[in-house]
């Protein structure tokens, strides 16, 4: 009984010996499973451990600086100074930058067995200035052994948010003329836009202001009080971009151009709002042509003289501009009886706003007892030399000859 116990506490002692010299015997024992995962050889068995120092990752910048919305690359070079080893390279939270890529560079020349990687990335537009780390992981391998040893670097990453002042690019389909009095929202059938461009953020609209013009260039009409643009809309292609539908609206601007300026300009100016920063100022002119209306007379239409054998008739008609600024002029249209005499050319006011008619007939004593008709054509042109528009009112009375004894 006492041999049998012996030798049972002996085997136990030994096999605790045992134990503890193949713990010992292993030298990766102490180190993570990754690497006491690793399988020799055949025939071969992995004695020792590659030092980290061995595994080189260097950048040429302590950090990588983006800007929200722009593209940019930096490189990433590994070596390992054991040429037996050879680096596997990856980056274990690529997912974390949305879109980005890390790619090995074939081109670039190898020294002493370095590689070259670049890490590749455009953050969104629409970014805050945030700060990450890229971490890189370089696992060094030997032909006859899976990897032996892992070595990480944590690379500062920096994303700045886009800042700038919105720019106002063009104005499209502006008309090259505009009068006064007049309404424009299209042009050639196309409408007139305002485009911006807001580079700070892509879901927020930019705002327009319309200034005043200098006018103190002469001839140049500030016409900013007569514009009005539509809520803005995003371009489907640049969502950094905003159309602005443009409308001028010159209906209750009927006399802006001052007197005696000929060629006059209709001018204004536009600067763009965003993220409280405003654009630089952009200048817009356009021809300016004067507000053209019909003449006004100072005889009604449709009236009826009644004139007696053997008697004369005078009657004056004054054509006139009730804006007193164009040219009026007037003629006779309809055919008249023998003697009756209409002069609307030679008797002029020395405005050439208004136009003088003077209307004389001696009236025959066996004259026919008929209603004769009068037709006088009035227009009203402007007094640009470039200006071909018109407005024509034509005023039409009777003149009915009576017997002399008619009471």
């Amino acid at each position: 009984m006492r041999t049998t116990l012996k030798f049972t506490v002996l085997a136990l002692v030994l096999a605790g010996t045992g134990c503890d010299k193949s713990n010992k015997a292993d030298p990766l024992w102490n180190q993570p499973d990754y690497l006491r995962g690793a399988v020799p050889g055949p025939g071969k068995e992995s004695t020792q451990i590659l030092d980290n120092n061995n595994i080189i990752i260097s950048t040429d910048e302590d950090r990588f600086a983006f800007v929200a919305g722009t593209s940019a690359q930096y490189r990433i070079k590994v070596r390992i100074s054991d040429k037996n080893y050879t680096p596997a390279v990856t980056v274990a939270n690529l997912v974390d930058f949305k879109h980005a890529t890390f790619t090995q560079d074939q081109k670039a020349p190898s020294v002493n067995g370095e590689q070259d990687w670049i890490f590749s990335w455009t953050p969104d537009v629409d970014s805050m200035d945030t700060s990450q780390t890229l971490r890189v992981e370089v696992g060094a391998r030997r032909p006859d052994l899976a990897v032996v040893q892992m070595k990480p670097k944590g690379i500062p990453v920096e994303v700045k948010a886009l800042v700038g002042a919105p720019d106002v690019i063009q104005a499209n389909n502006l008309p090259s003329e505009v009068r006064e009095g007049s309404y424009y929202a299209r042009n050639k059938k196309k409408d007139i836009t305002i485009d911006v461009r807001n580079v700070t953020k892509t879901n927020v609209a930019p705002t327009l202001q319309f200034l005043p013009a200098d006018i103190k260039t002469w001839g140049y009409v500030d016409i900013s009080p007569f514009l009005k643009v539509d809520k803005p809309t995003q371009d489907t292609t640049d969502p950094h971009i905003w159309h602005f539908s443009l409308t001028i609206d010159l209906r209750s601007a009927k006399t802006i151009i001052p007197k005696d300026t000929y060629n006059p300009m209709a001018s204004f100016k536009v600067a763009a709002l965003a993220s409280q920063l405003e654009s630089s100022v952009k200048s817009y002119a356009m021809e300016l042509r004067p507000y053209i209306t019909a003449p006004s007379s100072t005889q009604e239409t449709g009236a009826t003289f009644y004139v007696k054998q053997g008697t004369s008739f005078k009657q004056t008609i004054v054509f006139f501009d009730p804006t007193s600024r164009g040219n009026v002029s007037a003629k006779v249209t309809s055919t008249l009886p023998s003697g009756l005499n209409i002069d609307c050319e030679t008797t002029t006011y020395s405005s050439p706003w208004m136009q003088k008619c003077e209307v004389n007939w001696d009236v025959p004593a066996k004259e026919p007892l008929d209603k004769h008709e009068v037709d006088i054509e009035a227009t009203t042109g402007s007094r640009d030399p470039y200006d071909q528009a018109t407005e024509t009112w034509s005023l039409w009375f009777n003149i009915k000859v009576v017997a002399s004894d008619a009471k």
